[in-house]
């Protein structure tokens, strides 16, 4: 918020005492001042008329009489009595300083400055004379000429601490801020408990930005004066300064109860409900603002943008478009009306917008930007990125010039150099905290996961509602095999927004890795529930599906979301991988092919063509999607331990081992890259090294059941049954529905003499679908 500066009309009101004369005119005006200050001013004007009636020379009849007319606030008949007294005494001082007065009173400021500097030449002792004509001056503007009046009054009154206070006024109305505060804090030390210097010193520290100095005097002001509305409202803005919004809400709320003429109160309590992201209270402030003003131009914009974050872009539209009729030369107007179509896809529209606002702001960064996105939209990337370009040479700290190229840059694949601009924008900015999202799906893009997962944990942390955040950490984990931990995040996530049907998507996917099925499904239900043409969700929901046996229902799913998407890569990712599960590994090979074509920089598609590849024995053709994704995102560790994955089908054990060495090195702290080696030093009879890698593993990430369990197979290798069985332990506590754990450890259980719990355990991974374990029961139990 800005605190304007503030000026005063300062009024005298004199009360004069009476004096005695022998003279029959001067018995009526003792009897006028005996009236006067029995505060009867209409009797007093007509004793002094009456002594003016027997002597029209008598000046202190005039001048009496022009005090009582002062005082009864008849400004232009006191000014005839003062004009009379001085005509009859041009040398009497107090007559141009009272006339001076009159004049102030009825705004005639510049003749009151003139009967002030004669005041001063007749009487230039006089402290209040200085003081009344620099009130004069500030009225008129003349704040230097005011302070120049207040330096000499201190100099003859130096211990008032009025004049301090005025003084500090007319810095203030001169922005020289520093200097107001010093002279109000020299008034408080004289008068302490004077509750109108605390608040005028709030605002001048408010000014200095230093709002938590302004907070602290406004709350002495309001100690001293708790029903003065003026600074419960200056602080509700100090407090929105310091982002205290819900501070600030509180202060509006109790000031406009004080004062419900405090009309721009709403404007401003409208401000703090967005920034809580009390979007429709926003609107509802806005509106009670647009009531008592409805031609202000400001607030139509704002009620549109706070429409805009509650998705009624309608709405947001029409208050837009009001907001540029009302003030067709507004840049902001057209630049939130961009944002709000490129939101509608109308990229064209948001061009001309930013084209229109730039003719009124040549020099909008943010309009340059807003242009840049829509022309990135409409395939003219060149002219974009020379739009961002001028941007930066406008304002090289440009926050949203460096998100901008970020978005575009990362929408271009082009990932690790978006990070760089992302960067620059939490450089100047480390509070912004989407950025940490962007960032974060970047880096996740990259491979780096251990970087995204902190950049998603850090928008948690300035905003713990953040929904893309939980969404992101949650993808993350799963990426890691932290399954327990992802699927808590989605269902954090739930908690905030039942109707987020990503969330309901994601935990599908990795329940999936848990092998639990029923609820995978039941998630994967309820995203379609919230969303009937969501092709991600009947795509996994069909995968998944197809991996339980039900054909049928798996192709239905998987065929809608073609039918929903076919024009993106992923449908025809999961239809490869519904493929691979019934091993029909060619017509997979084409799926992969088709999402490639319509995606050639999707990592995810050349993976998974890759493994197709391997699964057919095709040794160049893997390499050669391996390479390709590596060409897309070198740094991404995943790649390299996905291609161990394929080298071991290829049984290149040896080289599978140094793919998931670089992985290592590229993070190593990521506890799949250490399952992965363990696995192939597995497949190598390397039982003891594997065994060692599954540690490290299941150090960094204790709830990784497969390291488990492939050390209990490590274990068995070396015949330790014992410690197998308690890995395969572990393994179950995890996830109790693992039918190959329970397998597994049937018949370690078996080698060591507990053939009835190992037959059981053989059933169990039977009951749960295992075909190989009847064949071990046939061959083992009886």
């Amino acid at each position: 918020m800005i605190y304007s500066s503030m000026r005063y009309v300062f009024l005298l009101f004199l009360l004069i005492g009476a004096r005695a004369s022998a003279q029959t005119s001067d018995s009526y005006v003792q009897r006028g001042n005996t009236k006067a200050n029995a505060k009867d001013l209409s009797g007093a004007v007509v004793e002094f008329t009456k002594a003016i009636e027997l002597n029209a020379q008598n000046i202190d009849a005039y001048f009496y009489r022009g005090n009582a007319h002062s005082n009864m606030k008849n400004y232009e008949l006191a000014v005839f009595d003062y004009s009379k007294v001085i005509e009859l005494k041009p040398s009497y001082p107090n007559a141009y300083f009272y006339r001076a007065n009159a004049y102030s009173n009825f705004k005639e400021y510049r003749l009151a400055i003139a009967d002030f500097d004669r005041a001063a030449q007749l009487a230039p002792r006089n402290a209040d004379i200085f003081h009344y004509r620099a009130n004069a001056k500030e009225n008129i503007n003349d704040h230097a000429g005011a302070i120049e009046d207040f330096n000499r009054a201190i100099q003859l009154k130096p211990k008032k601490a009025e004049l301090f206070q005025f003084r500090g006024v007319a810095r203030a109305n001169m922005s020289d801020y520093a200097g107001a505060v010093a002279d109000y804090t020299t008034a408080l030390k004289m008068a302490p408990r004077n509750a109108d210097v605390y608040y005028y010193r709030a605002n001048a520290k408010a000014n200095l930005n230093d709002f938590r100095g302004a907070i602290d005097d406004f709350n002495r002001a309001i100690e001293l004066n708790p029903n003065n509305p003026e600074a419960i409202y200056y602080r509700g803005n100090a407090k929105s300064n310091i982002n205290d919004n819900k501070g600030a809400i509180e202060d509006y709320n109790r000031a406009i109860k004080l004062n419900p003429k405090l009309t721009e109160l709403y404007h401003y309590l409208g401000n703090a409900r967005i920034n809580t992201s009390d979007h429709a209270g926003a609107v509802a402030d806005y509106t009670k603002a647009i009531e008592l003003n409805p031609l202000n131009a400001e607030l139509y914009l704002l009620r549109g943008v706070a429409h805009y974050y509650l998705k009624d872009t309608a709405a947001a539209m029409l208050d837009l478009n009001k907001s540029i009729k009302l003030n067709p030369r507004n840049a902001e107007a057209y630049l939130n009306r961009g944002n709000v179509k490129l939101e509608q896809q109308k990229f064209a529209d948001a061009i001309l917008d930013a084209d229109t606002g730039l003719t009124y702001d040549a020099k909008n960064v943010e309009l340059l930007s807003m242009r840049a996105k829509g022309k990135y939209y409409t395939n003219d990337t060149t002219s974009a990125l020379k739009d961002i370009e001028a941007a930066l040479k406008i304002n090289p700290k440009s926050v949203s010039a460096y998100y901008t190229r970020g978005d575009i840059r990362s929408g271009m694949g082009q990932d690790s150099v978006a990070i760089s601009d992302y960067n620059k924008v939490l450089e100047i900015n480390p509070k912004i905290e989407d950025i940490y999202v962007k960032r974060g799906r970047a880096k996740d893009r990259i491979g780096d996961i251990k970087g995204a997962m902190s950049d998603f944990e850090k928008a948690l942390q300035l905003n713990s509602k953040d929904e893309d955040a939980y969404l992101g950490l949650g993808m993350a984990r799963d990426k890691t095999s932290d399954y327990n931990a992802a699927i808590n995040l989605f269902t954090a996530g739930i908690a905030i927004n039942p109707q987020n049907k990503n969330f309901y998507l994601q935990r599908g996917i990795t329940r999936t890795h848990l092998d639990g099925s029923r609820q995978a499904l039941k998630d994967f239900d309820r995203a379609i529930a919230i969303d009937s043409v969501f092709a991600e969700a009947y795509g996994n929901r069909g995968l998944e599906k197809m991996r339980n046996g039900d054909v049928e229902g798996a192709m239905t799913d998987l065929n809608r979301a073609i039918e929903l998407q076919g024009d993106q890569a992923e449908p025809h990712i999961l239809m490869g991988m519904a493929k691979i599960e019934q091993k029909d590994y060619q017509h997979a090979l084409d799926f992969y092919s088709r999402a490639l074509e319509l995606d050639p920089r999707n990592v995810r598609g050349y993976i998974s063509r890759a493994i197709n590849k391997a699964l057919l024995k095709d040794t160049v053709g893997m390499f050669d999607d391996f390479k390709v994704a590596l060409k897309i995102q070198p740094t991404n560790q995943n790649i390299y331990l996905e291609r161990s994955t394929g080298r071991l089908l290829l049984r290149d054990s040896i080289g599978a081992v140094q793919d998931c060495n670089i992985a290592i090195e590229l993070n190593d702290e990521n506890a799949s890259g250490y399952l992965h080696r363990g696995m192939a030093k597995f497949a190598l009879k390397d039982a003891r090294g594997a065994i060692q890698d599954y540690n490290k593993a299941l150090s960094l990430q204790d709830n990784l059941k497969q390291a488990y369990v492939k050390r209990g197979e490590a274990k068995v290798m070396l015949k330790n049954y014992t410690e197998a069985i308690a890995d395969y332990n572990a393994g179950l506590a995890l996830n109790n529905a693992d039918k190959q754990i329970y397998y597994l450890r049937g018949l370690a259980r078996i080698t060591v003499k507990e053939k009835n719990d190992g037959c059981l355990d053989l059933s169990k991974a039977g009951e749960l679908g295992l075909k190989e374990a009847y064949d071990a029961i046939k061959k083992l139990c009886n």
